[in-house]
């Protein structure tokens, strides 16, 4: 991103990853370098986040870094059939 933001003039990137934020410290990681390294850019995550895998801490980060579109994603609401494909999704809290 570094090198294309600064050797290319790239301004926007989208994350085409509907796991951006399973492992949720390599996406704040990801979110933090940004504007630890001066970068100006605008960031979208359109396929959807795991709607079940963030916190206010990763919003924040993702706000500094430039997002400015994500989408969550919810397969299924009711809790039988999250268990039963692995989420934890807080429907309350998502929406």
């Amino acid at each position: 991103m570094q090198t294309l933001a600064r050797n290319y003039g790239v301004e926007e990137f989208l994350f085409v990853d509907d796991v951006f934020n399973f492992d949720l410290e390599r996406a704040k990681a990801i979110c933090w370098g940004i504007p630890e390294r001066n970068l100006k850019v605008f960031l979208q995550i359109p396929i959807g986040i795991r709607g079940d895998r963030f916190d206010e801490e990763l919003i924040i980060l993702m706000k500094r870094a430039g997002t400015h579109f994500i989408a969550v994603a919810i397969e299924t609401v009711p809790p039988k059939y999250q268990k039963l494909i692995g989420k934890n999704l807080n429907i309350h809290k998502a929406m």
